[in-house]
């Protein structure tokens, strides 16, 4: 889903010009992350520390299933994402960028303490609205943006974040009956969550389920028992169908394959969009083992992500990252923004007058049209920096050896 930049095309509206990204990429600001320094795939894969792995302090946790985790994480994070780019000698920018919001989940809390944009070439005025998919969104605006020069922004999160891993309450009965509007939004089958009639079998076997949380449970364990994570697939294909045939995805193959069965199961399902840092967390399991769960590449800020969200009527929406986590999701998680499917958002739709804008930072492509890599080129490019004070009081609850070649954590 994501890429290393943002590929945006100028094409011709009426009067203006409009730029569109093709791709969510950087949800951070809606600015790529292209930097050397940062590193960023756009997909993020855990990584659970074994004897030929990284090296844990204490005994490493050798066998598969579902780890029961109780306790709490909790983190006091700031996040830095500063980008730039150029319109040439366009007149008349507007630019919108996603505003974060806070989320409470069964699992799961994150809450904006504050946050604030700063530019080198401040904005004449900006307003608050929401975009075409009803997501929060900030409107900036300049009557003469500088020519030929880099509109820098440095966009700044503080954010508390918080794990609960106490024993999952929800009791719903299966099948679900009386859900909200709200709710049925997310049983929506989008092209990206339609599953081949070859999947009908297992989907009967999961329907046998006595409560909800089991069938998401039995799904979910599928799902990662029967999908390898291959970064080479981190643009796509992701689409459940493929996943499910090929049984290789990265992050956002995992979250549409869960969420496509889950859909047809008749069970809501959502993605948050958003980031992951490379601090380790270190797992406890049976014996005095341990273990360290690392979602990023070390020695970096992090990468951006995708998980997803399941509803239950009697608890509400419970976070799930199918990679490895089951009814909550640790604080390394950052949600930015929630989405039906977790596929491309064309979100960081901006717009100049006609004069100029194909001197905008980019190359002519064929059809006349401009292709802009915001930061391709620029001074500085783009660069995200994360920092984290945690936490962390997780203990071994029990084993279930519901899986047998992997590690799921679960509460």
């Amino acid at each position: 889903m994501y890429s290393r930049s943002m590929l945006v095309r100028v094409e011709s509206m009426r009067s203006h010009r409009t730029i569109f990204l093709a791709s969510v990429v950087a949800l951070v600001l809606v600015l790529p992350v292209t930097s050397a320094q940062v590193r960023a795939t756009g997909h993020a894969r855990p990584r659970i520390a074994a004897a030929d792995q990284r090296l844990m302090v204490g005994k490493f946790i050798k066998t598969r299933g579902t780890i029961l985790l109780g306790g709490s994480m909790h983190s006091k994070t700031t996040m830095t994402m500063t980008g730039a780019f150029s319109v040439g000698s366009a007149q008349g920018l507007s630019w919108q960028l996603p505003l974060t919001n806070s989320l409470s989940l069964n699992g799961y809390s994150e809450r904006v303490d504050s946050f604030s944009f700063k530019f080198n070439h401040r904005p004449d005025s900006f307003r608050d609205t929401k975009d075409d998919l009803g997501l929060a969104v900030r409107v900036f605006t300049w009557a003469n943006p500088p020519q030929h020069q880099a509109i820098r922004v440095t966009e700044t999160l503080h954010l508390t974040l918080g794990a609960d891993l106490s024993p999952f309450p929800s009791s719903a009965s299966y099948p679900l009956h009386g859900l909200s509007g709200e709710a049925k939004h997310y049983l929506k089958m989008t092209p990206n969550l339609r599953l081949p009639s070859s999947a009908n079998g297992l989907i009967k076997q999961f329907k046998r389920k006595g409560s909800e949380q089991a069938v998401v449970d039995a799904v979910t364990n599928w799902v990662a028992a029967h999908t390898r994570y291959d970064r080479s697939v981190i643009n796509g294909p992701y689409n459940a169908a493929w996943v499910f045939r090929n049984h290789r995805a990265a992050c956002t193959g995992y979250d549409n394959l869960l969420a496509g069965f889950l859909r047809k199961l008749g069970i809501p399902s959502r993605a948050e969009q958003g980031w992951v840092e490379p601090k380790q967390v270190v797992v406890p399991g049976p014996n005095g083992s341990k273990a360290t769960l690392t979602w990023s590449v070390p020695r970096t800020p992090g990468e951006l992500h995708s998980w997803l969200d399941v509803y239950f009527p009697d608890v509400g929406w419970t976070p799930f990252d199918p990679q490895h986590e089951k009814f909550f999701v640790d604080t390394r998680h950052i949600g930015l923004i929630t989405t039906i499917d977790a596929g491309e958002v064309p979100l960081g739709q901006w717009s100049v007058d006609d004069p100029g804008a194909s001197g905008a930072t980019g190359a002519p492509l064929s059809n006349g049209s401009t292709e802009i890599l915001p930061a391709d080129g620029l001074p500085g490019g783009s660069v995200v920096k994360i920092s984290t004070k945690d936490s962390t009081h997780f203990h071994f609850r029990g084993l279930k050896k519901d899986i047998k070649n992997t590690i799921l954590l679960s509460r």
